[in-house]
């Protein structure tokens, strides 16, 4: 359970977590986006995040939408439904599985890496190479524990930053948070 006090710490099963730097991104009962933050870039490198779920992630919706991709973050080169990398996260039992999922030369594909728990701290990064993407996932522990690289269509070097939406064609069923503190 999480408790929150007036000074930014929360107590999440019996850890005290210090909201230090972290922003909550909310998304609400019934719509699909965490809000809208315009985040332009010219030739972008890397985009790394220190990210928590909350257990209101979690959802059932009942059908074939309960496999459906909900975005965490990314960033696109262009427009993102032309060329663009994202982590992307759906439900898997008791644990959250976290996807590439990205558009190459305008067709979308989807690759799960790893499932990890709610209420913990993960460090999750995309690098930008020449000619490929490197996602790595790194636990509380500074540990890597995942990483994966995908090959990258050649592309503008202008795009933005992608932020938490949920879906697919449904909206989020009620209301869901997630930490993210930006690191680059």
């Amino acid at each position: 359970s999480i408790k929150k006090n007036n000074i930014n710490k929360f107590i999440i099963n019996d850890f005290i977590f210090i909201n230090m730097g972290f922003k909550s991104y909310f998304i609400k009962k019934g719509t699909h986006r965490s809000g809208f933050f315009l985040s332009l870039y010219l030739k972008i490198i890397s985009s790394k995040y220190e990210i928590m779920f909350l257990d209101n992630c979690f959802y059932k919706l009942g059908d074939v939408d309960d496999f459906d991709i909900n975005k965490l973050f990314g960033i696109s080169f262009g427009l993102h439904h032309d060329n663009s990398m994202r982590f992307g996260w759906n439900i898997d039992g008791d644990k959250i599985a976290i996807h590439a999922y990205y558009y190459k030369l305008g067709v979308r594909f989807m690759n799960k890496l790893i499932s990890i728990n709610t209420n913990e701290v993960y460090t999750f990064e995309i690098k930008v190479h020449d000619n490929f993407f490197e996602l790595s996932i790194i636990n509380k522990n500074n540990q890597l524990i995942n990483t994966v690289n995908i090959a990258k269509a050649k592309t503008v070097n202008w795009g933005y930053r992608l932020f938490p939406y949920f879906g697919g064609n449904k909206c989020a069923p009620h209301d869901m948070e997630i930490k993210m503190k930006k690191i680059n």
